[in-house]
């Protein structure tokens, strides 16, 4: 059956635009103002002016070169460029208009397009417009061509020579000739932005900060729209520590391009520096976006992320800047964190290894690596990495302690010693015990463990104690661990940990009892504390109906009675839902003013539970409004948007996660899934390479490869990811997924083994009938298929969509009789739907009834003309009928583009 869609009305506005008349005024008369307020200084004025002279006169030179110059004088460069090349066009003099236009490319750093003026014009030899010209075409080269000489063009006059040798000399890194240069050139000069930029520019060179940026300064107050400059003043505000100077300047930067890559690189290091990390991100990644993924972008947007904990990002971005020159140890340094933080034991071992000098590394770093490489089973490199570090200068106690650490994970009893050792350089150590006691533990050491707990007693009895019972609780003599707690109860009653491992020790002997006294005494000291609460859940729902009764009627009383404790309507509510009173759960947490986090999770999973979908939506939208740095909320919030197959929603609201979340990869995975769904299929192979490129694959990324794969019809390279995912969680609806590969490999008896075996470990199959039914229709299985529709049907009794479906077959399998009542009956039931009309249409036209055929199948296309079935069934039934005109404008009206609809239009076309 085809999904029905409804449409949806457009609305047109229209909007009424009312022009004023004017009375005319000749094209030289607004020159002639505009020129009057030129001389007054007025340029806005001038502008308007001229570009009424020439919407009245578009091809006026004269207005037209006008108003490029006074753009030029405004820094409205587009619009400078596009009137002064007009102008040209029209006739205007190269030699007023080419040294302009040169300028400004030049301000721009449009350096080709100043070479490309200087190729496309010759000036009047010997004149000061040739001079010009050539001037900034040699500022352009030696620009384009850092590093190599540039001649010094001949045709230059005094001063522009005077300038294009300062020029030279600071390309040959000659600073006191720059200098010595510009001295001798007045103050007050055609040139006063090139002499200002490249005093600016000397004096960076010789780490005069103050003097470059003072000249910076002065270019950029008197030519602010010369917004190159603005990056060598933000440079030097960097250089010089000036972190407000910066901001400012980065502001006016962006506030005219907010998409400026520099100019976000440069604002994302300003943040990085006042440890605004979440701020300086993203400016790196918007400079990164927008082409300038350089070395020092990556690094910003790796160590950024890496202080937000957002490790995925951090490797991301980090791994960039390693790949790129030159080395950077502080980078490599922490991209080998990251690695390790993230589990890329691969990763950061090369990493590692690429380091000329161990000595170069922080000890704290080789200690940490050490320990990590231990718990990976790479015993040697972290051996070495832990010698290594005690040698850097790591505190011995802590070396020794790692090394200890080390040696238990890897069954090496010496490691006893080291942590020994460690306990008795630094009384900080003392809980080292704790994996001493452990390590003889898992070597049946028991007595020699006790021991260990029972010698910490002396100096930390509670402490001791606590471990001496997890010691009896880990080898299953409970009553002895239990005993213990009682004794740290005896001495501290209000020890957390000895309170709640006691509720353990009474659900596991199913004793509600004693349990309930060990609660009330827990919650006299810990009076709203969700853990003790929850622990009485567990217990209850564990030992029974009865229990879990008693404990709502407790926690009920609780809440009333102590207000303050705000987790208790929480664990109430769960209390009812394990009880199976979803209700009440609503009924409970909807009461409460405010919800936690908890609470909300609870009320909307009660709701989804109750297939109540909206509220479901509106408890989630409210808890991630709430708390939008939680990802949970949002992965609830597109979770039930799917349910509710709502995939555009939930696209929307996982990019957005994604973007909140930056390479938190479980909502580009959610991407994945969704544009997958959507058969945006391009977006969904680009989201699939990035997951690729950025992280180590999870069996949920490759689950959703799979789906992606088998939507583009790979079906070889479909299968064996979904069939690692359903062996690794073989439900139904997993296996149903793996077995559509396989089905689209026509190996439908594997897919019907596999299907099998997980529809008989259901309990309840009602909905699962349907699709077992149609994958043995599509298998052509009908008896199979027969079977499973009329289970269907048995479960719901006004199954139309089964009824219909299960006519088709018996058409198929010449049941005429039965394949016309069933799809009466489904009509009957749902009039009104055109595909269950154009159903019972065929059939009855199958059977040689062509007026009911013509009027159920007419019916159906005239409310539902887009579907391509149906009008062909229309088509072939009206030719059936004589009325070949009629067929011809229904095909007219489609363009079938599956294979076997196709092949049938054409056939019937012919029939015309």
């Amino acid at each position: 059956m085809k999904k029905m869609f409804s449409k949806k009305s457009l609305v047109a506005a229209s909007v009424s635009v009312f022009l004023a008349a004017c009375s005319p005024v000749s094209t030289e008369e607004h020159i002639a103002e505009a020129e009057k307020f030129y001389a007054e200084g007025n340029r806005q004025a001038a502008v308007i002016e001229l570009k009424n002279a020439i919407k009245s006169s578009p091809d006026d030179l004269a207005a037209r070169e006008m108003l490029g110059n006074v753009y030029f004088e405004l820094g409205n460069y587009n619009g400078a460029q596009k009137e002064l090349s007009r102008a040209l066009t029209l006739g205007g003099e190269p030699s007023a208009i080419v040294p302009t236009l040169a300028t400004m490319h030049f301000y721009v750093q449009d350096f080709e397009s100043v070479l490309q003026l200087k190729k496309e014009h010759a000036l009047p030899k010997g004149s000061d417009s040739e001079s010009r010209l050539m001037l900034f075409a040699f500022l352009a080269d030696s620009f384009l061509n850092a590093g190599q000489e540039i001649a010094v063009p001949d045709e230059l006059n005094a001063q522009d020579k005077s300038i294009a040798d300062a020029f030279s000399a600071y390309a040959k890194d000659d600073y006191d000739q720059v200098l010595s240069v510009l001295a001798q050139i007045p103050e007050q000069n055609d040139y006063f932005v090139l002499t200002h930029l490249l005093k600016g520019l000397t004096y960076a060179k010789l780490d005069e900060h103050e003097n470059a940026i003072s000249h910076f300064k002065t270019l950029v107050e008197e030519r602010p729209f010369i917004h190159f400059v603005k990056y060598k003043l933000l440079e030097e505000q960097l250089d010089t520590e000036d972190l407000a100077g910066a901001t400012k300047t980065a502001a006016s930067i962006l506030k005219v391009n907010k998409d400026s890559p520099y100019g976000n690189l440069l604002m994302s290091e300003i943040h990085f520096r006042k440890e605004e990390y979440s701020e300086a991100l993203q400016k790196a990644e918007k400079a990164i976006f927008n082409g300038l993924s350089t070395k020092k972008a990556n690094v910003i947007a790796g160590a950024s992320a890496f202080k937000l904990e957002q490790l995925e990002v951090a490797h991301k971005y980090l791994m960039r800047a390693d790949r790129l020159p030159p080395l950077n140890l502080v980078a490599k340094s922490l991209l080998a964190r990251v690695q390790m933080a993230l589990g890329y034991l691969t990763e950061a071992k090369a990493t590692f290894a690429q380091f000329d000098n161990m000595a170069e590394i922080a000890p704290e770093l080789l200690s940490d690596a050490g320990m990590y490489f231990a718990m990976k089973g790479e015993t040697a490199t972290a051996e070495k990495l832990l010698n290594q570090a005690k040698s850097a200068g790591e505190n011995d106690a802590e070396a020794y302690l790692r090394l200890g650490l080390l040696k238990i994970a890897n069954d090496d009893e010496t490691g006893i010693a080291d942590l020994t050792k460690a306990m008795e350089q630094s009384e900080d150590f003392a809980n080292a015990r704790v994996p001493i006691a452990y390590s003889y533990v898992e070597q049946g050491k028991i007595e020699e463990a006790l021991t260990i707990a029972k010698e910490w007693q002396e100096s930390a009895p509670i402490e001791g104690l606590v471990l001496e019972g997890v010691i009896y609780w880990r080898t299953e003599d409970i009553e002895k661990a239990h005993s213990t707690w009682l004794k740290v109860l005896e001495l501290d009653p209000a020890h957390l940990g000895a309170n709640l491992l006691s509720i353990s020790y009474y659900t596991q002997k199913q004793d509600f009892e004693a349990g309930k006294k060990q609660i009330d005494s827990a919650l006299s000291h810990h009076s709203n504390d969700m853990r003790i609460f929850l622990g009485m859940v567990r217990m209850a729902n564990r030992v029974g109906d009865q229990a879990l009764n008693s404990t709502i009627q407790f926690l009920d009383s609780y809440a009333k009675e102590v207000p303050e404790a705000t987790n208790a309507p929480v664990a109430l509510a769960i209390a009812y839902k394990a009880a199976g009173q979803i209700g009440m759960t609503i009924e409970t947490l909807s009461a409460l003013p405010t919800l936690t986090d908890f609470g909300y999770m609870t009320l909307g999973d009660a709701y989804l539970e109750q297939e109540q979908h909206k509220q479901a939506a509106d408890v989630f939208t409210k808890w991630k409004n709430k708390n939008p740095d939680n990802p949970m909320t949002w992965l609830r919030l597109i979770g039930i948007n799917q349910v509710t197959e709502n995939y555009d929603t939930a696209y929307e609201l996982a990019t957005q996660a994604s973007e909140k979340f930056v390479g938190g990869s479980q909502f580009d995975i959610i991407r994945l899934a969704l544009l997958t769904e959507l058969n945006r299929l391009d977006e969904a192979e680009n989201v699939l390479k990035t997951l690729k490129e950025t992280t180590e694959p999870t069996l949920a990324q490759q689950r959703y490869e799979g789906e992606l794969l088998y939507k583009l019809g790979q079906f070889d390279e479909a299968a064996p990811l979904l069939k690692r995912y359903y062996e690794e969680f073989p439900t139904f609806a997993t296996a149903l997924s793996y077995t559509k590969t396989l089905a689209a490999q026509n190996k439908f008896e594997d897919a019907a083994i596999v299907l099998e075996t997980e529809y008989k470990k259901l309990s309840d199959t009602s909905g699962v009938d349907h699709t077992m039914a149609e994958f043995y229709a599509n298998a052509k299985d009908y008896a199979n298929a027969r079977k499973y529709y009329q289970k269907a049907m048995e479960e719901t009794a006004d199954n139309f969509i089964a009824m219909n479906n299960l006519a088709m077959i018996e058409l198929e399998s010449g049941n005429l009789s039965d394949a016309k009542a069933l799809a009466q009956k489904a009509v009957n039931i749902r009039p009104n739907i055109p595909p269950l009309k154009d159903t019972l249409g065929w059939i009855q036209y199958k059977s040689g009834d062509l007026p009911n055929a013509l009027k159920n199948i007419g019916d159906a296309y005239s409310a539902f003309p887009e579907s391509e079935d149906i009008a062909m069934h229309y088509a072939e039934v009206l030719l059936e009928a004589g009325n070949a005109r009629k067929a011809e404008q229904v095909l007219n009206s489609i363009s079938p583009t599956r294979t076997d609809l196709r092949a049938k239009w054409e056939e019937l076309k012919k029939r015309m």
